[in-house]
């Protein structure tokens, strides 16, 4: 039929053009082809192509889902739907394009990775593996299946396994950008920083405009300053101020750079950044407490001091326990200019906390909130009230209720002559970086075979079996409260205030001590949570507080050298 020749020729026309750089030109062919044969699959398929080259997805995929419409056999539509797919952020729809793709061509490499990328998208690692395993044995020499095969791993927390696939993609391709990023991260994982910054370098170095790499080197950098690497401080934040420039709305980027500023107590700088926890998603996942889904939607996080004259206030606590003690410092500040102010905490915090600030209203999670004009979440007070050095008035603002005092003085008795001395070894999770910041009880023996101390166990967990164990034999045997005697903090800060001194390692107890003005020794890492500075003995919240760092990785041995020193010192 001549129609059918005129489509052809048009066909071939605005394929030439397509060659020649001439979309719109093609674009028009291919809609004239469209108006005698609405149903034309392949004018439909270009078309397609056309608008996802020009950024167009929506238009993309409702063109190639017309094109399989017309032509189910056809799998390269297929495919580029499920493509298209993909990029709009639909990856259940994606998935099932591609396994309609593969209905067609089963075994293809290139169907398989794109399968495995819409499945890692959905959440789905361990398939995705599958079907990058299943591309790399098709076809060995598949760099990118090689390189996603690594990311799958990397999605199940496997970083060591994830190194081979990584480095066989970039023995394939050394140019894959996105390979050296995932090596970086994996290497990340498994603490080899200087190697790490290696990768992000090397990713850099093939996409000058990687913003994620120039944020894994901003990651990289900020670790290895606390390793005696050399990298000095402003590094990372040269590299975080990259990754920001090339990507403006880059929450992660915004966030890690706070806390870099706010490790090295630029406070105003850092705190600008901090808001950006809400807009990361790790931080939403782990760390967002009692700020539920729709609590979050109305956090102001811009919200100045004057805004909150004569205001209903709701905080909302974050974070864990020890966060929500530290942050707390600032409700009386906000108290002095807000109408009034109410707090969504813990229930076991509610006793302490009504102790120590008169006119707060305590709110137990579930319960119906109070009403409020404005919602803020307990972190953001460090933007409206801390944003210089003298701004932390580094004095107690909690104490134990007096009926709570009186309790544990009369429980614990006077020990004459005797040091009484709170312990606790252990802090933090596993993704809060417990290994490193934790030791074992054995470890402080130099300090418990010191004469004159009365050693009480502060630590959060059962721990029944290691005292035991360090107890034997132990004419005073280490003694620990009841576990559900001190779950009320209240009850919690009269044991620490019946203490002479706290000898912990960085957990919330170190904020309860500084909160309630005791006296503590701190043993903390050699890379600290924010919160402990870059450097130095003391912190800028708590004035009772000093800090005892490690000097290398791992060393416990001489920070509590140093415990025993200032414990003999109080005993003299």
């Amino acid at each position: 039929m001549a129609e059918d020749r005129d489509n052809e020729r048009r066909m071939q026309a605005a394929l030439a053009c397509e060659r020649a750089g001439r979309a719109a030109e093609a674009e028009a062919l291919y809609g004239e082809v469209l108006e005698t044969a609405p149903a034309h699959a392949g004018a439909l398929h270009r078309l397609g192509i056309l608008a996802m080259r020009g950024g167009r997805l929506a238009e993309s995929a409702e063109l190639f889902r017309k094109a399989v419409t017309s032509d189910p056999e056809a799998w390269t539509s297929h495919a580029h739907l499920g493509l298209a797919l993909r990029r709009l952020r639909r990856p259940a729809e994606a998935v099932a394009a591609y396994d309609a793709a593969l209905a067609l061509r089963p075994g293809d490499p290139e169907l398989l990775n794109g399968r495995g990328v819409a499945l890692l998208d959905l959440g789905k690692a361990e398939a995705a593996l599958a079907a990058f395993e299943a591309a790399t044995a098709a076809r060995p020499d598949f760099a990118p299946a090689h390189a996603n095969r690594g990311l799958a791993l990397l999605a199940l927390r496997r970083p060591q396994e994830a190194l081979e696939p990584l480095g066989e993609a970039l023995a394939l391709d050394p140019a894959q950008a996105g390979a050296h990023y995932s090596l970086g991260n994996a290497l990340m994982e498994l603490g080899r920083f200087v190697d790490a910054l290696r990768a992000y370098d090397a990713a850099v170095a093939q996409a000058p405009r990687h913003a994620l790499a120039h944020y894994g080197r901003g990651r990289a950098l900020a670790e290895l300053q606390f390793i005696g690497a050399g990298s000095p401080p402003e590094a990372a934040l040269e590299a975080f101020d990259r990754a920001i420039a090339l990507d403006p709305g880059a929450a992660h980027a915004r966030f890690a750079r706070g806390l870099a500023r706010l490790r090295l107590g630029r406070w105003r700088e850092g705190w600008e950044d901090y808001e950006h926890r809400w807009r990361t998603a790790s931080f939403v996942q782990v760390s967002s407490s009692m700020a539920t889904a729709d609590l979050r939607r109305r956090l102001d996080l811009d919200v100045q001091p004057a805004d909150l004259a004569g205001q209903r206030v709701l905080l909302v606590a974050e974070q864990g326990v020890g966060d929500v003690i530290m942050f707390a410092s600032m409700i009386p500040d906000l108290q002095a200019i807000a109408g009034s102010v109410a707090l969504l905490c813990e229930t076991r915090l509610h006793p302490l906390f009504a102790a120590s600030f008169p006119g707060l209203e305590l709110v137990a999670p579930g319960a119906p909130l109070p009403p409020h004009d404005r919602v803020l979440a307990l972190g953001s007070l460090g933007r409206l009230f801390r944003n210089e050095p003298d701004s932390f008035p580094r004095a107690p603002y909690l104490a134990a209720s007096e009926p709570a005092r009186a309790r544990w003085a009369a429980r614990l008795g006077a020990e004459a002559g005797l040091l009484r001395i709170g312990l606790s070894w252990r802090g933090g999770a596993a993704s809060t970086g417990r290994a490193a910041r934790s030791l074992d009880l054995a470890q402080l023996r130099p300090l418990l075979d010191l004469p004159g101390c009365d050693f009480v166990s502060l630590q959060h967990g059962d721990v029944a079996g290691e005292l035991a164990a360090e107890n034997a034999g132990r004419a005073r045997p280490i003694w620990a409260p009841p576990p559900d005697e001190v779950a009320d903090f209240d009850d919690f800060a009269g044991v620490v205030q019946a203490m002479d001194l706290i000898v912990s390692v960085q957990n919330s107890l170190v904020h309860l001590s500084g909160a309630l003005g005791a006296p503590a020794l701190v043993m903390i890492p050699r890379k600290p949570e924010w919160r402990y500075g870059a450097a130095g003995e003391t912190m800028p919240w708590y004035g009772s507080i000093r800090l005892l760092r490690q000097g290398r990785d791992g060393e416990w041995g001489p920070v509590i050298s140093q415990v025993v020193e200032a414990v003999r010192q109080r005993l003299g």
